[in-house]
């Protein structure tokens, strides 16, 4: 798994690229496991959690991935089209794009 992230002001894109030898991932939840993975591994101090357990009005299922509360750049990553696809569909295709957003813990 390969990840590319772009920063415009205070949102940005994550893309993820499945490699050869990658497992397919059956549902959204594993999907945002293996990237919340990935990001640690990777240095990230990131969690994956239910966005409706931090008070955002979504689906039951979906899940995001943030950074735990430290002082350092503070993001998290949600997919912007939960409501029309399944995210762990164009992952197993091959490529796939999703949402962040910068500095969420900042005024």
């Amino acid at each position: 798994m390969i990840t590319h992230m772009v920063k415009h002001g205070r949102n940005g894109t994550i893309t993820i690229i499945r490699e050869e030898g990658d497992k397919k991932v059956y549902n959204d939840s594993t999907l945002m496991r293996h990237i919340a993975r990935k990001l640690n591994e990777m240095g990230y101090n990131v969690v994956k959690k239910l966005m409706w357990r931090d008070g955002h009005m979504v689906d039951d299922n979906l899940t995001y991935i943030k950074t735990k509360r430290t002082d350092e750049q503070s993001f998290f990553i949600y997919d912007g089209n939960y409501a029309i696809r399944s995210a762990y569909k164009d992952y197993n295709k091959g490529e796939l794009v999703l949402n962040m957003c910068f500095d969420y813990a900042k005024p």
